[in-house]
């Protein structure tokens, strides 16, 4: 075979190759695609749930904050102040909504399931379980920023910080 016979087997193997590999990323599911999307915050409803100018109501992904007081319950120990955290954070604001390929995309009641971030990169959820403001909660298994979230539990909890002051149910 001669070296012009060569050179042409190898580009067409090239082109080849590309082509094949082309149509396998295609492939890929779109779930394993963490998607993004901008919203403006207009109220923090508690801790852990968000309501959207456009009327979407948001349940940050990762968290379980106290709930606030409704229906003639009175509000868990910290829920406010879980509240009175997010609101300083993201009330009024523009953020950055991010889903969880792991994840389904709403819950039972119907709430987008999102990671929250400030436009400076600040994660709503992460930064209310290093206050003590929220716990780590995944429903529907492990979220894909479950390490860092139990990484800052951990600390929150040994700090004694947030809602690690709270006494346990019928203490």
């Amino acid at each position: 075979m001669t070296a012009r016979a060569r050179l042409a087997v190898v580009a067409a193997t090239a082109v080849a190759a590309t082509g094949v590999l082309t149509w396998w990323t295609s492939q890929e599911p779109q779930s394993a695609t963490t998607e993004s999307q901008d919203a403006v915050v207009e109220r923090v409803v508690d801790g852990d749930t968000l309501l959207l100018a456009d009327g979407e109501r948001v349940r940050v992904l990762g968290i379980d904050a106290p709930e606030a007081a409704r229906d003639g319950r009175p509000a868990e120990c910290g829920a406010d102040e879980a509240t009175a955290a997010a609101r300083r954070l993201v009330e009024g604001r523009p953020v950055r909504l991010r889903s969880d390929p792991g994840q389904a995309d709403r819950d039972d009641f119907d709430r987008l399931l999102r990671y929250v971030e400030t436009p400076d990169g600040t994660d709503l959820g992460l930064n209310l379980v290093t206050e003590g403001h929220a716990r780590v909660f995944a429903p529907r298994g492990d979220v894909a920023r479950q390490s860092s979230l139990e990484r800052a539990e951990a600390q929150a909890r040994d700090r004694g910080v947030g809602t690690w002051t709270c006494s346990p149910p019928g203490a």
